[in-house]
């Protein structure tokens, strides 16, 4: 019987990310859709929120469905549990006398299995993957919020309408000659009269562009004296921290390769695999050996009765 030296240690990893992957995917979704939580002015963008939803669905089923198809065992049995991230997922074995099960719905006589086994190590390719995309998307809404720093003056003119979105927003303004001025805008009032005191009394100005306020001061400057303003990359750099500790996470879980117990059946087909990998990670070898074990005896049964 094959047996391995090489024990690596259980990833908790792989666990935490299974348990983290869904809820960051559905913060990424809220923030997606409510721009205004991180203190973004961008439009919403439902379809994006939509595809997050349906990832963190995706995954959460990946990640729990199996995990819950446990049944009562008789006495004699043995459980096992493995876990491989965007793998086989988690299963969970029950060893009987006679047959072998994964779950509720497979079920394998152990006289159909070879007591011979082979230990194999595997890098689950699907998931590295998944890492690099993250990390590529990560950086691409870096590069995004980096290089992209300031809004498009003339294109707000002609549309004066967005000008609310220069809320809160770092903005520079020159009157004629006059020094720039830089701040933060914090009032903002599309084309339409103002109050404006004139000689002691209270008169509404008509203007006929939106006007800024900047640092909560009393004057307030024409749209066509902003000469720049500083773009919203809030949203920019959440993505990118986001799928960027995504992708660390997922690559670190995946770099390494894991063990697996391969047995055949009597035709020479691979029939199970079991991961050394999940909360049961530390029986993994008692679990093997008495499978192999089982087995052996079952064949030797099966010999005796025909005998």
């Amino acid at each position: 019987m094959a047996t391995s030296t090489n024990k690596p240690k259980s990833g908790p990893v792989t666990r935490w990310l299974n348990h983290l992957t869904s809820p960051l995917l559905v913060i990424s979704a809220a923030v997606s859709a409510f721009p205004q939580l991180v203190g973004s002015n961008d439009e919403p963008t439902y379809s994006l929120a939509i595809a997050f939803l349906a990832l963190a669905v995706v995954f959460g089923i990946a990640g729990y469905a199996r995990g819950a198809e446990r049944g009562p065992t008789p006495d004699s049995a043995m459980e096992y549990t493995d876990f491989v991230f965007a793998g086989n997922g988690k299963r969970h074995f029950t060893l009987s006398e006679d047959n072998i099960s994964v779950g509720r719905r497979c079920a394998i006589p152990l006289k159909d299995l070879e007591s011979e086994y082979r230990t194999v190590r595997w890098r689950v390719s699907f998931s590295f993957f998944l890492g690099w995309i993250c990390l590529v998307v990560g950086l691409a809404f870096l590069v995004y919020g980096l290089v992209f720093g300031s809004e498009d003056i003339a294109e707000l003119r002609r549309h004066p309408e967005q000008v609310e979105t220069l809320l809160r927003r770092q903005v520079t303004v020159q009157v004629g000659d006059e020094q720039p001025v830089t701040g933060r805008v914090t009032g903002v009032w599309p084309a339409h009269d103002l109050p404006e005191v004139v000689n002691g009394e209270l008169h509404w100005v008509h203007h006929q562009e939106a006007q800024l306020q900047i640092n909560r001061n009393k004057k307030w400057y024409p749209l066509r004296d902003v000469i720049h303003a500083k773009a919203d990359r809030t949203l920019a750099f959440s993505f990118a921290a986001i799928f960027g500790a995504l992708a660390l996470l997922i690559l670190f879980s995946s770099w390494r390769k894991v063990e697996y117990a391969v047995f055949k059946n009597t035709t020479g087909v691979d029939a199970i695999a079991i991961a050394r990998a999940g909360p049961d990670t530390s029986r993994f070898d008692l679990f093997v050996d008495e499978l192999s074990r089982r087995i052996a005896q079952a064949k030797d049964d099966e010999g005796g009765r025909v005998d």
